[in-house]
C-alpha cells in the first residue's frame, strides 16, 4: 500500500469518526441520530480492514473491526430511517436483521473463499438492505412535512441508484477485482459525502437547533407570524376541520385528502401544519387528536372495548394504535384504564427522551 493510499483512508477513517461524532452530538436534541451514528463507524472500520495489510496487522482487533464493517449494509439501512424518520428507535426486528448480516458477512469474509451459497446470500442481503433503505425512504414522504426533507429523500433514492449502477457495472468490467485508481475514487467520495454531512451537522450543533416533535405537546404549537396570511386563514381551517368535523376519524385521511377537503393545494396544507402547527409528520399530527380522543374515551367509557376506541378514532387496527398510544403515555390503553380506574393521577403524554 502506498503512502497515498494510507493518507487517503486515514483521512476518510477519521472523517467518517468525526461524523458519527457529531450525530452522537446532536442526538441530544434528536435522539435517532444516535443510531445513524453507526454506519459512519461501519465505514472508517472497512477503511481499515479493506486496506492490504500484511496478516496479522490488526490482531487483535481483526475479527471485532470484522464484525463491525460486514455489517454495513444494516447500518446503512439503520441510517436511512434514522435520518429521515424523526421517532426512529429499533427494534427486534432491526436486531435480527443485524444480526442476520452479520452472521452472512462472517461466513463470507473468514475462512477462506466463500462457497456459492454463502456468496450469493451476502450479495443478496445486501441488495436487500439497500433495497430496504430506498423503500423506506420513499414510503414514508407521503407523510413527510417538511419540504427540505422531501427534496433530500429524492436526492439519497437518486444517489443511491446512481452509486450502485456504477458498482454493479464496475464489478462487473474488472470481475470484481477493482483497479486502485477506481478504489481510491470511491475511498475519496466517501471523504467528500463524510465531509459534508459534518459540515452540516457541525453548523446545527453550533446553532444549538432541535427538531420540533409534535408528540411532546398536548396542543398545537403557537402559529408562526412569518407565514403568508393566506396561510394564517388556512391553519384555522385545518383546525377546524380537526376539532369541529374530525375528519382524523377517517382512516384513509392524507395530506392530499385533507387538502381537498379543504379546497386547498397540497404543499400549502403540508406548510401550514409544518411551520404554523409544529409538526414534521402527518401521522404525528393525526395522532395527536386521535390519541386525545381515545384517552378520554378510555376515561369515560369503562366498559367499550380498546378495539372499538381505537377503530373509532381512525386506527386501522389495534396495532398501531397500542404502539402510537405507549409512545405517547408510556402504557398501553387497557394499563391506562386500569389505572384511572384505581384513581391513579391523570397520566400526562410522555416527553420523548433526547
Amino acid at each position: 500500500m502506498t503512502t497515498f493510499d494510507t493518507v487517503l483512508r486515514s483521512m476518510a477513517a477519521m472523517q467518517l469518526l468525526f461524523l458519527a461524532a457529531l450525530l452522537l452530538m446532536r442526538a441530544r436534541q434528536d435522539g435517532a441520530l444516535r443510531f445513524a451514528s453507526l454506519l459512519p463507524v461501519g465505514l472508517a472500520a472497512f477503511m481499515i480492514t479493506s486496506a492490504p495489510l500484511p496478516r496479522g496487522t490488526l490482531e487483535p482487533f481483526g475479527l471485532p473491526l470484522t464484525i463491525v464493517c460486514v455489517a454495513n449494509p444494516a447500518w446503512f439501512w439503520i441510517f436511512a430511517k434514522a435520518w429521515f424518520d424523526d421517532g426512529f428507535r429499533p427494534g427486534v426486528r432491526e436486531a435480527a436483521a443485524i444480526a442476520g448480516m452479520i452472521a452472512i458477512g462472517l461466513a463470507h469474509e473468514l475462512g477462506g473463499p466463500p462457497s456459492l451459497l454463502v456468496d450469493v446470500l451476502f450479495k443478496g442481503a445486501i441488495l436487500g438492505f439497500i433495497g430496504m433503505a430506498v423503500v423506506k425512504v420513499v414510503g414514508d414522504r407521503r407523510t413527510d412535512l417538511v419540504e427540505r426533507r422531501r427534496r433530500a429523500r429524492v436526492a439519497f433514492v437518486l444517489a443511491v441508484f446512481a452509486y450502485a449502477a456504477v458498482g454493479v457495472a464496475l464489478q462487473a468490467v474488472y470481475d470484481g477485482r477493482l483497479p486502485a485508481p477506481i478504489v481510491r475514487l470511491n475511498i475519496g467520495l466517501i471523504l467528500v459525502v463524510a465531509f459534508g454531512l459534518s459540515m452540516a451537522l457541525a453548523t446545527a450543533v453550533l446553532q444549538r437547533g432541535a427538531r420540533p416533535s409534535a408528540m411532546r405537546a398536548t396542543q398545537p404549537a403557537p402559529v408562526i407570524s412569518s407565514l403568508p396570511p393566506a396561510d394564517d386563514a388556512l391553519i384555522t381551517r385545518i383546525r377546524d376541520a380537526m376539532e369541529v368535523r374530525q375528519l382524523y376519524h377517517d382512516e384513509s385521511l392524507t395530506v392530499a385528502s385533507l387538502a381537498r377537503a379543504l379546497g386547498s393545494q397540497e404543499y400549502r396544507v403540508r406548510r401550514a401544519i409544518n411551520q404554523g402547527l409544529g409538526y414534521r409528520n402527518f401521522n404525528d399530527f393525526l395522532h395527536r387528536y386521535r390519541l386525545d380522543e381515545a384517552s378520554a374515551r378510555l376515561r369515560s367509557q369503562p366498559h367499550l372495548p380498546v378495539l372499538t376506541i381505537a377503530l373509532d378514532v381512525g386506527f386501522g387496527s389495534i396495532g398501531p394504535f397500542n404502539r402510537a398510544f405507549r409512545s405517547r403515555f408510556g402504557c398501553t390503553p387497557t394499563e391506562y384504564r386500569g389505572r384511572r380506574a384505581a384513581s391513579d393521577p391523570v397520566l400526562e403524554p410522555q416527553a420523548l427522551t433526547p
